[in-house]
């Protein structure tokens, strides 16, 4: 089993180095990629968790952040999770995701999400108050996931994805794949992970837009060069660092590679209280301008399976504060 781990390993690294994921370690390599909207995780929790979850995740929400993870759900066949981010600048993200578990050892999951922005007017360096004009982005995601045990301590997973970015009438799309997997390390319930997402290839924008010059005059752009998506690289391990009577704390490490800026490592704690009340925080060290992320949530079992609600508070130095609230249920 171990042999298997370590090829598959080497093989995602060997895949992601020929679709330049790991170019030049340690440098900044900010602003090459475009869909900067897939670089954001939609839920409470994982948000709460500074990110670090590939290694552990469990819920609905990993059909965004490792498709392994979507197997681990309770015994119930259909779980849903919905849920809102007031973020940054009036900008809001809605998600929505599906899992269906026809049998113990396999799963089926879709994402949906979606980041709209006010209408914002539009300026040059001619005009900085603006030309009269206004624009808007919006933003949308949508995946199909499947995850398989393939033995009692290895689970894989993979998610095709469609994505749409649309700012001011210029049209990005763009067909992606992530894959992953989890493994139960065998030492105590030590948890290691990799997840590869937003593997593709580069993307050309298409529409026009129209820009107003000093003098009055509108000229119209319809030529726009080609991006690459935001592929990225992420390696994570969790364990119980502390247990006794109804008290856990469970502590998650994760590193974190991006191909459109530098290495960083994210670090997070999440308690529970006999698996009912929950309290987290994170933080991603190398990230400039982060603060520790905080969040909570509960747990309510019901006769129909279980009820979840998380919250997360998220800061930016230079960009203000974000919260999310998540909703999620088993219900059949």
């Amino acid at each position: 089993m171990r042999i298997i781990v370590v090829l598959l390993v080497g093989l995602m690294v060997a895949t992601t180095g020929f679709a330049q994921l790991l170019p030049a370690f340690g440098g900044s390599r900010s602003g090459t990629t475009g869909l900067q909207f897939l670089k954001l995780g939609p839920d409470a929790r994982s948000n709460a968790l500074a990110g670090a979850v590939v290694g552990e995740i469990n819920d609905e929400a990993a059909v965004f952040w490792n498709p392994a993870g979507i197997v681990e759900l309770d015994t119930q066949k259909l779980h849903i999770q919905t849920g809102h981010t007031a973020y940054f600048a009036g900008v809001g993200i809605n998600h929505a995701s599906v899992v269906y578990q026809p049998e113990r050892f396999r799963s089926f999951g879709i994402g949906l999400m979606n980041m709209r922005s006010p209408e914002m007017p539009v300026t040059t360096e001619f005009m900085p108050l603006g030309t009269g004009q206004t624009f808007s982005v919006n933003d949308l995601l949508v995946s199909f996931s499947y995850a398989q045990v393939l033995t009692e301590n290895f689970r894989f997973g993979a998610t095709l994805k469609y994505a749409n970015e649309n700012i001011a009438g210029v049209v990005a799309q763009a067909g992606l794949i992530d894959f992953g997997f989890q493994y139960e390390v065998g030492v105590r319930d030590l948890m290691f992970g990799v997840a590869i997402s937003n593997f593709g290839f580069n993307v050309t924008p298409g529409g026009e837009i129209g820009l107003v010059g000093i003098s009055g005059n509108e000229t119209t752009i319809d030529n726009f060069e080609e991006f690459s998506v935001p592929a990225s690289f992420k390696m994570g391990f969790s364990g119980t660092a502390y247990e006794k009577g109804m008290h856990k704390v469970r502590a998650l490490l994760q590193l974190n590679h991006p191909t459109d800026n530098q290495e960083s490592l994210a670090l997070a704690f999440e308690y529970s209280r006999n698996g009912i009340l929950y309290l987290r925080t994170g933080y991603a060290l190398g990230q400039a301008g982060t603060y520790p992320s905080l969040g909570g949530g509960i747990n309510l079992y019901r006769r129909f399976g279980n009820l979840r609600i998380d919250y997360a508070f998220l800061a930016k130095n230079s960009m203000g504060i974000s919260q999310q609230v998540t909703l999620a249920a088993s219900i059949w």
